[in-house]
């Protein structure tokens, strides 16, 4: 054993093995800072071109907690429930494609989960319109189907540009990865 004093009048004992834990300590607290900082370096860890599907808010929700503004890409903000009925966390996957009437739509695949939200909100919300968003900016809207698809999937027809069809779907997979790990 050493001694150390503290303030110079109150001699204090340690034991030889406290600077090795006190140095371990401080050695692993850095190695965690360090990882942690390198994990939000790295652009594969992020979520990118993130979709979501919201319900546009009621008149009566729009001053609560229940409805959240949001803005759109023409500057302006609309407002939507704040909990959305799909996110990227439910789509596994997506493909860009051409309906047979000439549209753009992006075709997601859902996980058991979102099949299940999408239903429910084919049944709660049919013909209605819902806000589409893309990394948290409204992008247009929707109409939700009377008779959704019965294979796992739904069509967000839209005013889609190519590239932007093109980022969503090449990011679906490694969205839903990182969200679901």
């Amino acid at each position: 054993m050493w001694a150390c004093e503290l303030n110079d009048s109150v001699p204090h004992t340690m034991t030889a093995s406290q600077p090795r834990w006190t140095s371990l300590s401080l050695a692993l607290s850095l190695v965690v800072l360090a990882g942690c900082q390198s994990l939000l370096e790295r652009p594969e860890e992020q979520v990118i071109c993130a979709i979501s599907i919201h319900a546009f808010a009621a008149q009566e929700l729009q001053k609560t907690r229940l409805a959240r503004s949001v803005e759109a890409a023409e500057g302006r903000a609309i407002t939507v429930r704040s909990t959305p009925l799909l996110t990227s966390h439910n789509i596994m996957a997506m493909d860009a494609m051409v309906d047979p009437s000439g549209r753009k739509a992006l075709r997601a695949v859902l996980d058991k989960h979102g099949q299940t939200c999408w239903l429910q909100a084919c049944a709660q919300y049919p013909g209605e319109r819902l806000a589409v968003l893309v990394d948290g900016v409204f992008r247009f809207s929707m109409t939700v189907p009377a008779n959704p698809p019965n294979d796992g999937s739904f069509y967000i027809l839209g005013p889609w540009a190519d590239a932007e069809m093109k980022s969503i779907a090449e990011h679906a997979i490694p969205n839903y990865k990182l969200l679901n790990n």
